[in-house]
C-alpha cells in the first residue's frame, strides 16, 4: 500500500469518527481533530502539512479555549513548518485582521500572538459549517 493510499484511507476513517461524533464534540475538540487531521497528514504522506496559516489559526483557537498564551516561536512550532516561513505567515495573519501580536507583559524578549474577533469568528464559522449545527462553543474537554 502506498503511503498515499495509506493517508486517503487513514484520512476517510478520521473523518467518518468525527462526523459520527461531531454533535457532542465542542468547537476546540473539533479544532483539535484539524490538527490532529493535519499531523497525521504530514506522517503518513511525508510532507509538511500545506496549510501553515490555518495550523496556525487552529491552534490559537484552541490556547485560547485553555486559557493559554501562544509566542510567536511557539506558533511557528504548531505551523509545522520551517521558522521564517511561519513567521512570514504570521505576517500575513495580522495584516489580513485574523491574528493580534502584542508585546509579553513579563518578559520583552517575547510577543504574544492571539486570534483577533474576526480570525475567532472564521474558525468559528468554519467548523460549525464543517460539522455542522450540533457543533457548539464549548471546549469539548
Amino acid at each position: 500500500m502506498t503511503a498515499t493510499s495509506r493517508f486517503e484511507r487513514a484520512h476517510r476513517l478520521v473523518d467518518e469518527l468525527v462526523s459520527l461524533i461531531a454533535p457532542q464534540l465542542g468547537l476546540v475538540a473539533l479544532a483539535r481533530a484539524e490538527i490532529a487531521k493535519a499531523r497525521l497528514r504530514q506522517q503518513l504522506a511525508g510532507y509538511k502539512a500545506d496549510d501553515i496559516c490555518w495550523n496556525m489559526l487552529l491552534d490559537l483557537y484552541v490556547s485560547e479555549a485553555e486559557g493559554r498564551e501562544i509566542s510567536v516561536s511557539s506558533a511557528c512550532i504548531a505551523a509545522m513548518a520551517p521558522q521564517t516561513t511561519a513567521l512570514r505567515k504570521i505576517v500575513n495573519l495580522e495584516r489580513q485582521g485574523l491574528i493580534e501580536r502584542t508585546p509579553d507583559k513579563w518578559d520583552g524578549r517575547r510577543i504574544i500572538m492571539a486570534l483577533s474577533a474576526q480570525g475567532r469568528r472564521v474558525v468559528g464559522d468554519y467548523l460549525e459549517n464543517s460539522y455542522g449545527p450540533g457543533a457548539t462553543s464549548s471546549t469539548g474537554s
